[in-house]
């Protein structure tokens, strides 16, 4: 009698994260994640992803470094971003940074669903 009341104490448990977690992306609105200050690498790069999600095209060419020997003005940024896949659905992972001197090098991972 002990087990059944432990079995079905983890069964309940199990449940009651499943709603949880059904809740929390159902509660979760479209457009919700907000720009971090761009006080680090990371941040930079997370803003310029989100800028592209939202289609804010101007405010991601803004992200672009001038040191760039091919930066697209950016008409012709606008025409290719506006080109390209619908970056909502996408998602982003932030993985390694390395810095060096002048340079610091952001590893990102985007996942497709």
């Amino acid at each position: 009698m002990k087990q059944d009341k432990f079995l079905i104490g983890i069964l309940a448990g199990i449940v009651l994260l499943v709603v949880v977690a059904v809740v929390v992306v159902l509660s979760r609105s479209p457009g919700s994640e907000a720009y971090r200050t761009d006080n680090s690498p990371e941040a930079v790069v997370y803003n310029y992803f989100l800028a592209v999600q939202r289609k804010d095209f101007e405010k991601a060419h803004g992200y672009l470094s001038d040191d760039l020997k091919n930066k697209p003005d950016l008409d012709q940024f606008i025409i290719d971003m506006s080109r390209s896949s619908d970056f909502q659905e996408f998602s982003l992972k932030i993985g390694e940074i390395s810095s060096g001197d002048e340079l610091t090098q952001v590893n990102v991972s985007l996942t497709r669903f």
